[in-house]
C-alpha cells in the first residue's frame, strides 16, 4: 500500500491518522498555518479563495474547504504570514479580534 500522506509540501491539507490499535505517534509539522473566514453574522464561510504570503516571501494560493478552513503544513520556518482573500474587497474583511 502506498503512503499517500508523505512528502507533502507547503499547501498540503491532509493530516495522517493512526491505524486502529496503533500506538505509534504521528509527528506534527514544526510550523503550520490554519485559516478560516467568518461572515458579518459570525457564520463560517466555505469555498473562498485565499492567498498566503509566507515569512520567506513564497505565496501559497488555495480555497477554503467544506469545513470552512485551510491548513498549510510543513513550512520551512515560523514567522508572520500575510493572508488575503482574493475574491473579497479589502474593505469587506478584517482580522478577527484576539481573545
Amino acid at each position: 500500500m502506498t503512503d499517500t500522506f508523505s512528502n507533502r509540501g507547503a499547501g498540503a491539507t491532509v493530516q495522517p491518522c493512526l491505524s486502529s490499535g496503533s500506538t505509534e505517534s504521528v509527528p506534527m509539522p514544526a510550523h503550520w498555518i490554519e485559516i478560516g473566514l467568518v461572515g458579518e453574522d459570525r457564520t463560517p464561510m466555505a469555498w473562498f479563495e485565499y492567498e498566503v504570503t509566507l515569512p520567506e516571501g513564497k505565496k501559497v494560493r488555495g480555497c477554503l474547504d467544506g469545513s470552512r478552513i485551510a491548513r498549510i503544513e510543513n513550512l520551512e520556518r515560523g514567522g508572520t504570514a500575510k493572508i488575503g482573500f482574493t475574491t473579497l474587497d479589502a474593505d469587506a474583511w478584517a482580522t478577527a479580534p484576539k481573545g
